[in-house]
């Protein structure tokens, strides 16, 4: 019951178990920094390879 009701505590409190982690670095580089990965596909272009250029596009 004891096991049951730490599971329980964990899953309520979405903290619970922030201990346990790792801590985030006092610094986060700025995007421009950050290499490209041409292995990843370009979130801005359609299947058929045209650009998207505003926000409704994304729903077609």
């Amino acid at each position: 019951m004891l096991v049951a009701a730490a599971v329980l505590v964990h899953l309520v409190s979405p903290n619970a178990g922030a201990a346990a982690c790792g801590s985030l670095p006092p610094s986060l580089p700025a995007p421009g920094s950050l290499p490209a990965i041409s292995e990843l596909p370009d979130p801005f272009k359609s299947w058929d390879g045209t650009r998207l250029t505003n926000a409704s596009e994304w729903a077609t």
